[in-house]
């Protein structure tokens, strides 16, 4: 097992913190998207983080960080364990001395299939995680801490692997449903009621309910995500082409969705070149 991790893990160092990405294989990538181990003496006081529409747990093994979001909800402070649910705007972060966190990203249905939670209840809101899914996650914490290098992505690959055998099925049918989202084009009202065999209204009821959000701003979220990937956004004389590429009505309502979501105009993503959109980079 660690073998495989080693070869699937992709690497970042950047303003002190070192990045590591680990990408899981089959099973569990139905229900992870990424995990996530980041270490380091940040050289920067505040990260953006852009607006994520899949649920986030993370463990904390340093000092405590604190952070903003871009809505009226509480400020975050983060000292053990917590659930990020998703969100439809970006947050700030603010980390202390020693930044040091372990953690995982699921895929857009994978959090309601292992647990049965409604993703509705955590969206645009942060929770510590034994709230939400019990002290066997502060008992994982301990175990993460005491275990060094590649036995972290292992030990919260297999953590996720015991639990997802009885809901596989169910789970990769409804990745239908996520990829579709995922395309840029995809026709949401259209689609839906094909693709899930309910009426438009009942699959929106359900995507939401299990997402955490609705289906529309899901797909305007992984637009922008895929934007993201582009190698074209650094030019800034195809932006016009991009946004007939993905959908916008024009340029303009392009760098209105992408400064709501990011944070940022493009040509200010550009400039700074936030840790996120670098870190989305590791292939």
């Amino acid at each position: 097992m660690n073998a495989d991790i080693s070869n699937r893990i992709h690497r970042l160092h950047q303003d002190g913190v070192e990045y590591q990405v680990y990408r899981p294989g089959p099973l569990v990538d139905v229900f992870i998207d990424h995990f996530l181990i980041a270490k380091g003496y940040p050289t920067f006081i505040e990260e953006q983080l852009f607006t994520n529409n899949e649920i986030e747990l993370f463990f904390n093994l340093g000092d405590r960080n604190d952070g903003q979001l871009h809505s009226d909800q509480p400020n975050l402070s983060f000292s053990s364990t917590v659930i990020s649910g998703l969100r439809s705007s970006f947050m700030r972060i603010y980390p202390r001395n020693l930044f040091y966190i372990a953690g995982m990203r699921f895929t857009l249905f994978g959090f309601y299939h292992i647990w049965q939670i409604p993703a509705s209840e955590l969206s645009e809101r942060n929770f510590q995680a034994d709230d939400v899914l019990g002290k066997e996650i502060n008992e994982l914490r301990e175990k993460l801490s005491e275990c060094a290098g590649n036995k972290k992505f292992a030990l919260m690959n297999d953590w996720i692997l015991k639990k997802v055998d009885s809901n596989l099925q169910t789970a990769r049918a409804w990745n239908k449903v996520d990829f579709f989202l995922q395309r840029p084009n995809s026709l949401i009202k259209e689609s839906l009621p094909s693709l899930l065999g309910y009426s438009h209204k009942h699959s929106v009821h359900l995507i939401t309910k299990m997402c955490g959000l609705s289906p529309k701003l899901v797909h305007r979220i992984y637009r922008i995500r895929s934007m993201l990937s582009q190698s074209q956004i650094h030019n800034e004389s195809s932006w016009a082409d991009i946004a007939y590429d993905f959908g916008f009505s024009d340029q303009s309502h392009l760098i209105r969705e992408f400064k709501l979501f990011t944070g940022f105009t493009p040509s200010q993503l550009i400039a700074n070149l936030p840790k996120d959109y670098i870190i989305k980079q590791l292939r």
